[in-house]
């Protein structure tokens, strides 16, 4: 018995090539942004001003413990206005750097 072939099997066709890519535009780039409310910038600067406070300073809480028990005793009734003036400084002082410090924290706009 003989049987023929019926229009045959085509030639075997390797991996195709890739075609070219019509000229697509880019993407329009968008930027993402985030806006900060005033309020949220000024609870994230008490935030780290509250967690700053946590912070265990040994030599500091001992000096504060030194600070109370004078002024239990008194130590502190009867001061100069030049040594009142220097204590103001000094906390002003070091209040504005705290301040600076805690700034450089927050996100700027």
């Amino acid at each position: 018995m003989n049987i023929d072939r019926i229009g045959g099997v085509g030639p075997i066709y390797g991996p195709k090539k890739p075609g070219k890519v019509n000229n697509v535009e880019p993407a329009t780039s968008k930027q993402d942004k985030i806006e900060i409310s005033e309020e949220a910038r000024i609870q994230n600067l008490l935030n780290i001003i509250k967690e700053t406070s946590k912070i265990e300073d040994p030599e500091r809480t001992k000096r504060i413990n030194d600070i109370k028990e004078k002024l239990k005793q008194g130590f502190y009734d009867k001061i100069d206005d030049e040594i009142l003036k220097k204590v103001a400084d000094n906390l002003y002082d070091n209040s504005q750097e705290i301040l600076s410090g805690v700034l450089k924290n927050i996100p700027q706009k």
